[in-house]
């Protein structure tokens, strides 16, 4: 998961510190996001386990994210092309 925080960072520019924090600013909420979201569709882990991974948050806070993100990725073509660019690094 670590790979996938790291890699969502570098990709939106913002520091590893920022994307586990607990700043509401879309700048890093919206990351955050996506690496929750990345961090349940390909690790598999647990909202639990990921909420932890990402500051000790709650396992809602990361069920939310990853609904919106679903929800997200279907209208919105920048985020869909956010998630396969991020899906690609990963991946290779």
């Amino acid at each position: 998961m670590r790979n996938i925080q790291k890699l969502t960072a570098q990709h939106f520019n913002i520091s590893l510190s920022d994307l586990l924090s607990n700043k509401k600013s879309r700048d890093f909420s919206y990351p955050r996001q996506i690496a929750m979201y990345l961090s349940k569709k390909i690790i598999g882990l647990s909202y639990k386990n990921i909420g932890f991974d990402f500051g000790n948050k709650d396992h809602s806070t990361v069920i939310y994210a990853v609904k919106k993100i679903e929800k997200e990725k279907d209208r919105k073509k920048r985020v869909l092309d956010d998630i396969n660019k991020l899906q690609n690094l990963i991946s290779g």
